[in-house]
């Protein structure tokens, strides 16, 4: 079943796919999902994932680290702990280059 739009325009969804043989965690934003994303196999891997151990280490720039609690980027750290590429949409080309100076 898919998403409300209303539900999807209202929502920041955590939401998974596989490409290339590697695993993505993105949010939503309160944007539309691709078209391929289920809400009840979304919901089904989220439950699942929460009871995956840590298996990678996370490390953040010093700038990075200060937008994880100024902005809660804590899903993102959880599900890159859990082996995952995490990934939002950022708009702001300056917040872009100093994540990753």
């Amino acid at each position: 079943m898919k998403y409300r739009i209303d539900y999807e325009m209202t929502h920041d969804i955590d939401f998974f796919f596989k490409y290339k043989g590697k695993y993505y965690h993105a949010a939503s934003n309160g944007q539309r999902l691709p078209s391929f994303i289920d809400s009840t196999d979304n919901r089904e891997l989220q439950m699942k994932i929460e009871h995956f151990e840590d298996k990678c280490e996370v490390i953040w720039s010093s700038y990075a680290r200060d937008l994880l609690y100024e902005y809660d980027m804590s899903s993102f750290e959880f599900y890159a702990k859990r082996g995952f590429i995490s990934l939002d949409r950022i708009v702001n080309q300056t917040l872009v280059s100093k994540i990753f100076e």
